[in-house]
């Protein structure tokens, strides 16, 4: 029941759930869906059912300039629901079309926004995308709810950090995977941990490593 209650949970929860899946942890798994539950708040925008990409939908987001204007300040949760409740949010966001291919087309945005710009909210669209991917694997049959569910929120949290045109360009020099995990466990801030461990999984799931090594690198060495 959890899995359509994304919107406006904070994004730790469905990384909790995601971590708790991969461990085959039914303790875990049972706690983050209590949590997850608890705090979820519904962010009241129109549903996705249009026939533009993830790129082309957030690059029109992004040319708003009344939408990526007057940033608040606060908790990531209360700045997503500020833009989402801007007038032409729902109009533009629900030109997303949501098929099998959106997570991956999520996760392709969010490792090139954060290879580029390092932004704490956009550690956290990577991240909570990477837990979007492991949860819809594991519970397909609530996969286009989940998505549906989490895509405002990816879509606010872009117009939050600016909606950004980014670049992504790979770093020659960047350390192999082995590397960049060892510093990461070796590190005492969790996004640190967390960053670096989602784009190594990221970079597993879809390719891209070159991107992912430097998204990681990056951050490690901020």
């Amino acid at each position: 029941v959890a899995l359509a209650a994304v919107e406006r949970a904070r994004r730790h929860e469905i990384i909790h759930l995601a971590y708790a899946i991969e461990e085959y942890d039914a303790a875990e798994i049972a706690s983050a869906l209590a949590h997850w539950r608890t705090v979820y708040q519904r962010l009241d925008v129109a549903s996705a059912g249009g026939r533009d990409s993830v790129a082309t939908v957030l690059a029109a987001l992004g040319d708003d300039a009344g939408l990526r204007a007057d940033p608040v300040a606060g908790l990531i949760t209360e700045q997503v629901a500020a833009v989402a409740g801007k007038a032409g949010f729902d109009d533009v966001a629900a030109r997303l079309a949501v098929g099998p291919d959106t997570v991956a087309q999520l996760a392709a945005a969010a490792v090139r926004i954060f290879a580029a710009t390092q932004d704490f909210i956009a550690l956290h669209m990577l991240t909570g995308t990477h837990a979007v991917r492991v949860i819809a694997q594991a519970v397909p049959d609530s996969a286009d709810a989940l998505v549906r569910g989490f895509w405002p929120v990816f879509a606010g949290a872009y117009l939050v950090i600016g909606g950004p045109e980014v670049t992504a360009t790979v770093d020659g020099d960047t350390p192999d995977w082995r590397t960049l995990n060892d510093a990461a466990r070796a590190h005492d801030d969790e996004h640190v941990i967390k960053i670096v461990y989602s784009c190594w999984q990221e970079s597993l799931a879809y390719g891209d490593d070159g991107l992912y090594r430097t998204a990681a690198a990056r951050y490690l060495n901020r």
